[in-house]
């Protein structure tokens, strides 16, 4: 089990077309419900790979193994974070009457 790519990887493994699309921030207006999508599949990832690595060793702190996979899956959640974070920055800088625009579409 500790030998899944997903968790054992070089953090690339973390969904990386999720994020390499998620990142497509310049066609983000034109298609805001599947980038609100994607952004939600990848955290739900991340996530379920943090909760995993904690558990894990939470369970077992003993365990050299657990403690190396909690810290690699706790700077590949780093990693993805710092990459999308400018996404946040970018809505934030959106005014607000597109913002009302965009959120009233029926995709979302």
């Amino acid at each position: 089990m500790l030998a899944s790519p997903a968790l054992t990887g070089n953090g690339r493994n973390a969904a990386p077309d999720a994020v390499t699309r998620a990142t497509t921030w310049n066609t983000w207006e034109g298609d805001l419900a599947a980038l609100v999508d994607r952004l939600e599949a990848l955290s739900e990832k991340v996530a379920r790979a943090g909760s995993f690595a904690g558990l894990l060793f939470a369970a077992d702190t003993h365990t050299p193994e657990h403690g190396a996979l909690y810290q690699r899956v706790q700077e590949q959640s780093s990693g993805i974070h710092n990459e999308l974070l400018f996404i946040e920055l970018e809505w934030v800088a959106v005014p607000e009457e597109r913002v009302e625009e965009l959120l009233s579409a029926d995709a979302l």
